[in-house]
Parts: structure tokens; sequence; C-alpha cells
């Protein structure tokens, strides 16, 4: 690491940290994009459930009022659910889902066509046991749908955990990177910068004694060696430079 150059050294300091920054904003993009859609998944359920008690309300209605319209919001909503549960069977690949979903369409199937039976062909009126046990289908299909809802809920949440401890993580060890990087900064340039500031001090000075000098090949290290060689006497027979001359030639003895 002695041989490398200053600003190498800083390249392979800050990499890691700027790989690791990058790494935490594509997870935190990835969890809010997951947490979404499973959000999106859950509200498309929530929809069958509200569909079912418009169903359920529907022939409530036309049974207390025998209108034609209640029976036609009925059909309505029924073939709604049947768009919604596709669209819910699309989105919801776990074979939880893909099961609980195929047993309330059974359960619904099952209830229009018992309450196409139930309805009189001359009056039009469901018959009245008939008419309870097919109310007793619609809330089978309701308790299904919010079990359904209630585990996926369970889902979500640990996911959300996972997600959270995972960036958590990524936080910290980006943290402990940060403060890795900044010593490296104090190291590589500000211990240098100091200590060549102190020789040149002492050059001015003409005071310095022979200091130890650092192990160093980067930049620092030279310019380190070039103030101490430029301050130091002549060992080889060398006479002083016109400037260690002129220096010594203002210092008062």
């Amino acid at each position: 690491m002695k041989n490398l150059s200053v600003r190498l050294k800083l390249l392979l300091g800050i990499a890691p940290l700027i790989a690791l920054v990058a790494t935490l904003a594509l997870t935190a993009i990835n969890s809010l994009n997951s947490l979404t859609f499973r959000a999106e998944r859950l509200m498309s359920v929530n929809y069958v459930l509200d569909t079912l008690n418009e169903i359920r309300v529907a022939q409530l209605a036309y049974t207390l009022k025998q209108e034609q319209s209640e029976l036609a919001n009925l059909h309505q909503a029924y073939v709604r659910l049947d768009r919604l549960i596709d669209d819910s069977l699309k989105i919801m690949p776990s074979p939880d889902a893909q099961a609980s979903l195929g047993a309330t369409r059974d359960i619904m199937q099952g209830y229009m066509d018992g309450f196409k039976r139930s309805l009189d062909a001359s009056s039009g009126e469901l018959n009245g046991p008939f008419g309870k046990y097919l109310l007793g289908e619609v809330l089978k299909a309701v308790n299904q749908t919010k079990s359904l809802i209630s585990r996926q809920n369970l889902v979500r949440a640990e996911e959300f955990d996972y997600r959270i401890s995972l960036m958590l993580a990524e936080f910290y060890i980006t943290l402990l990177l940060a403060c890795g990087f900044a010593w490296l900064l104090v190291r590589q340039i500000y211990r240098p910068l100091q200590h060549a500031v102190s020789l040149a001090h002492d050059i001015l000075e003409l005071g310095q004694e022979d200091e130890p000098t650092l192990a160093r090949n980067d930049e620092f290290g030279k310019l380190i060696q070039a103030l101490e060689r430029s301050g130091a006497p002549s060992t080889q027979g060398y006479p002083a430079t016109p400037a260690q001359a002129a220096i010594k030639s203002n210092v008062r003895p």
C-alpha cells in the first residue's frame, strides 16, 4: 500500500463506499416497489370482499322489495366479482392465494346457480329457507376472503420487517465504511501534510535535526524527502545551494 499513489489509495477507499451506497439505494427502491405491489394485491382482494358484501345486500334488498333493479344490481355485482377474482389470480401467484380465490369463485358459482333456481318462474320471488341458505353461502365466501386478507397482512408485515432490517444493516455498514474512509483521508493527506509543513518550518529556521523519514513512495513521501534534502547539510562535498546560502547569511549567530 505504501507504494501506491494517494489518488489510487483514495479511489480504493471510496469505491466500496460508493458501491454500498448504491446497494442501499437499490434495496430501498426494491423494497418500496415490493411493498407497494403487495399493497395493490391486498387492495384487489379487498375489492373482492366489498363486492361480496354488495351481493349480500342486493339479495336482502331484492327479498324485501321485490324490485327488478335490485336483481339487476346483484347480477352486475356477480359479473364484477368474477372479473375481480380473475385480476387477483393474475397478480397473486402464491398457492395459498390461488386456492383461496379459487374456493371463493366455486362458492359464488354455486350461489348463482342456486339463486337462479330459487327464483319463482311466475313471481320471481326467492324461496325463504333457500334464500337463507344462499345468504349463508355468501357469508362463507366473505369469511374465506377475510381469512385470505388476514394471512396476506401477516406476510406483508413479515416482509416489511425483513426489508427494514436489511436496510438498517446496510446503512450501518455504510456508516462504518464512511468512518473508515474519513480515517483514510486523515492518514493519507492530513498527517503527511502536517509533517511536510513542520519540516518546511524547520528548514526556514535552520534549526532542524535529522528527522526520521517516512517510508512512503507516494506523492507525500517524495515531498517530505525533497524537503529534508533541501535543508540537510552537504555530506558529499557539494557546496550549498544559493537558496541555502541566502538563508544561512540571514541567520544571526
